[in-house]
């Protein structure tokens, strides 16, 4: 395997966390890869080493195990790569961490235009989502039973759950926070259920040792996905104190405003909205939807949503970029635009390139007719 740093306080020498650790890495370099095709030339095999490390697909690969943190069994991972320590177990602290990897296994597999990578990141996301919701949250209330009076857990191991951290300060918001972050926009799986992430927020103010100014602005990107005004209350209550290691005010002021603009992630059992593409989201702001997707190909692509199958139009976005709308279009698109000069002149037509319409021979003044034949 892997070893990222010698001695390292995480132990990742004895193979812990990496797919905590190298999520990060990934996910940074997938946000890259999207915008730099140098960096994809260059470091692009480090890349999938990474991923190679986390979530090795070969059962008989002499380098790597065969899915070294993931338990299909369980359908979720663990984070020890030694075994447990005694006899509770294995175990796993940062579920959102997990979720982390797998979405940058998607997102570079986005990026790169590797399918491979695209179905595994989505995969382990799904499944682990399901284990989160279940074993962490117990959001449908059938597992986490008296005496254990919390609604999530710190800790999951093999043998049992516990509400504390390998770390300090053991405050509410980082025993519950730890579950959440990094709270980047791969974290909407969060807000499948909105009346259990209030709850989860709520029980950070109640519980004892609270500390509403700890990880404040990680907590103001959560409520965001559910509450927005009330994230923008709360990050300028706090907006003095110190952010998380690794985050910024300018991420989550832009985090926060946008929801608080667009509206949150929409999810409902009974409605189910899909697109095209698997990049996408439909935001819900009062009953307002506005549609947003991300384009992974070089050329403009329309991308159509549906709502239970029928079909609601299309958005235009251009190549490697992200759009949103509030309005679908339901007009052809004009992808079969012809314009000719008036007279016509041989070889004077124009052309039409996606991004604007191209003359040759067509000089200042001339009358141009334009015909839509799609």
């Amino acid at each position: 395997g892997l070893e990222g740093v010698k001695d390292d306080e995480f132990y990742s020498f004895n193979y812990n966390d990496h797919h905590f650790h190298f999520g990060y890495f990934i996910y940074a370099a997938a946000i890259l890869a999207m915008y730099d095709n140098d960096f994809v030339k260059n470091y692009g095999q480090m890349v999938n080493l990474l991923i190679k490390d986390i979530a090795n697909t070969k059962r008989n690969d002499k380098d790597f195990p065969f899915f070294r943190h993931y338990d299909f069994y369980e359908s979720h991972s663990w984070a020890n790569g030694m075994g447990g320590g005694d006899n509770r177990g294995i175990d796993q602290e940062s579920s959102s961490e997990a979720m982390n990897a797998w979405s940058a296994i998607y997102l570079w597999g986005l990026a790169t235009d590797n399918n491979e990578y695209k179905k595994l990141g989505a995969y382990l996301y799904s499944n682990e989502y399901q284990a989160v919701r279940y074993y962490y949250f117990d959001i449908d209330k059938n597992i986490l039973k008296d005496p254990y009076n919390h609604n999530s857990v710190g800790r999951l191991w093999g043998g049992c759950v516990s509400y504390d951290l390998f770390f300090y300060p053991m405050y509410p918001q980082t025993i519950k926070g730890i579950q959440v972050l990094p709270m980047t926009p791969a974290m909407t799986y969060l807000a499948y259920d909105k009346t259990y992430l209030d709850e989860f927020y709520s029980a950070t103010l109640t519980e004892r040792d609270s500390n509403p100014s700890m990880w404040y602005d990680i907590w103001a990107r959560l409520i965001a996905l559910y509450n927005p005004s009330l994230a923008l209350a709360n990050f300028d209550t706090y907006k003095t104190s110190d952010v998380d290691e690794g985050s910024s005010k300018s991420f989550s002021y832009h985090f926060i405003n946008f929801f608080n603009k667009y509206g949150t992630p929409f999810y409902d059992k009974d409605d189910k909205y899909k697109a095209d593409v698997s990049s996408f989201i439909v935001l819900d702001n009062n009953g307002t939807k506005t549609y947003c997707a991300y384009n992974p190909d070089k050329s403009r692509k329309y991308i159509h949503f549906y709502l239970n199958g029928t079909d609601l139009g299309y958005l235009a976005v251009k190549g490697k970029s992200f759009a949103l709308t509030q309005e679908l279009s339901t007009q052809p698109p004009l992808e079969k635009i012809s314009v000719y000069p008036v007279p016509y002149k041989p070889n004077s037509g124009g052309k039409y390139g996606g991004d604007g319409i191209y003359f040759t021979n067509v000089t200042e003044g001339t009358n141009l007719k334009i015909f839509n034949g799609a």
